[in-house]
Formats: structure tokens, C-alpha cells, sequence
């Protein structure tokens, strides 16, 4: 089965732009129920249906009363033979689960090397300028690797991360239109200090913006009741 998964995977080249985009935003927040939901309609399109069953499965255990997860998942249990509806989440635990992995992975070791925790906290101020003036460039993706350069450096050293790095990288990220890591980077603003008003400002411009795309992609909503639960999913 993990071969199969392997398989489907790695056949990029021949997947749809849509397909492509879902396999992207789950990879960014897989733990986002909207995302899998997202990529299990892509890849039944494509005709992966098993894939497409663990992505629904996947987006009903995170949001277990989401009607439209349960919806799609009823129906693919009944396109599947019923020796493949299992339990297994195979293709669903092969996402990375740490929503900023991606962008940490692009930090280069040397750009975060210190000797002390006072060099460190010099460096990470030095990468937050840096990162500033990128921004105001806009020079965006920059900007963000500086800001995930300094957060990375004061974790390594176990040292608190000033809440406006987090709300700094969420608004390079709305920049770049990557919504889902602007919520992430919003929350983690938030977390780090409550009081930080900028952290929960741009938690509302993110999903907002996600609400905005969302509504493109399957059509506004028309009462209340479903525009309640779609700022549900989103938050």
C-alpha cells in the first residue's frame, strides 16, 4: 500500500494543477480540515480514490462534525470495494505535521550558528533587521527566511520567541497569498503574547482571506448557518 502511495506521490508530473495546489496547502497545515477535505476531492477526481478516502477520513477525524468532510467520505466508501475501507492512514501520516517545517527546512545551519545565549539573542535581532528591511523592500519569501532564521535560532537555545517575529512572518506570508501559514504564524503571535494586538490583527486578515478563497473555490455561502461554519473550519 505504501508503495502505491509512493507511486501516486511521485507522480507529479502528470497531476493537475488543482491536485497540485491541495498536495501544497496540506503540506503547509495538515492539520487543517478544509486542506484535506481540498486534496481528497482532488485526488477522487483523479480517480485515486483510496487516497482520496484517507484525506476524507483524515479531514473527519480532525473536524469530527464536519458535514461536508462526512459527505465526501460516505460517498467514496461507496465507490471503493470494501476490502480497501479500512483503518489504515498510510498516505495521510506521510504529510510533515509541524505546520512550519517546510520553511524551516530552508534555513541554512550557518546563517543560525551562535556560541552563547547572548550571541544567540544578538544574531536573532540582527536577522529580525534583516528581515525588516526585506519587507519593506518586498522582497516577501526574504523576509521570511530571515524572521524563521531567528526564530529557529532562539528555539535551538531554548530561548522565549518575541511574539513579533511570528506576527511579522504572518504578514509576509499574506503577501505571498500563503493564507494558511499567515493563520499558523498568527496563532503562534498570539501564544507568545496574548496582549501583542498586531498578532491577532493579522489573524483576522488571514482568514479572512481564506474565507475569500474558499468561497472562489465552491461558491459563496448563502446563509448564515453555513457562514458560520465555514469561519468554524477556518478558525
Amino acid at each position: 500500500m505504501f508503495e502505491a502511495a509512493a507511486a501516486a506521490n511521485n507522480a507529479g508530473e502528470d497531476e493537475s494543477e488543482d491536485l497540485k495546489y491541495a498536495r501544497e496547502e496540506v503540506a503547509l497545515c495538515p492539520r487543517n480540515a478544509q486542506c484535506r477535505l481540498d486534496l481528497a476531492l482532488a485526488l477522487e477526481e483523479a480517480g485515486l480514490l483510496r487516497f482520496a478516502y484517507a484525506e476524507a477520513r483524515a479531514a473527519t477525524t480532525l473536524t469530527p462534525k464536519y458535514g461536508r468532510a462526512w459527505k465526501a467520505r460516505s460517498r467514496l466508501e461507496t465507490l471503493l470495494p470494501s476490502q480497501e475501507i479500512d483503518d489504515d492512514d498510510g498516505p495521510y501520516l506521510q504529510t510533515p505535521l509541524d505546520n512550519n517545517e517546510a520553511v524551516a527546512a530552508s534555513v541554512n545551519e550557518e546563517e543560525i550558528r551562535a556560541q552563547s545565549p547572548e550571541e544567540a539573542l544578538s544574531l536573532s535581532q540582527s536577522l529580525k533587521s534583516a528581515g525588516n528591511e526585506h519587507f519593506v523592500a518586498k522582497r516577501h519569501a526574504e523576509a521570511v527566511k530571515a524572521w524563521t532564521a531567528a526564530i529557529e535560532l532562539l528555539k535551538l537555545w531554548s530561548l522565549p520567541v518575541d511574539a513579533k517575529l511570528f506576527s511579522n512572518r504572518a504578514a509576509a506570508n499574506l503577501k505571498l497569498n500563503k493564507n494558511v501559514l499567515a493563520v499558523a504564524d498568527a496563532r503562534l503571535s498570539a501564544e507568545a503574547d496574548p496582549g501583542w494586538w498586531k498578532a491577532h490583527w493579522y489573524l483576522g486578515q488571514a482568514l479572512s482571506a481564506q474565507l475569500v478563497v474558499s468561497a472562489s473555490q465552491r461558491g459563496a455561502c448563502t446563509s448564515n448557518g453555513e457562514r458560520a461554519q465555514e469561519a468554524y473550519r477556518w478558525w
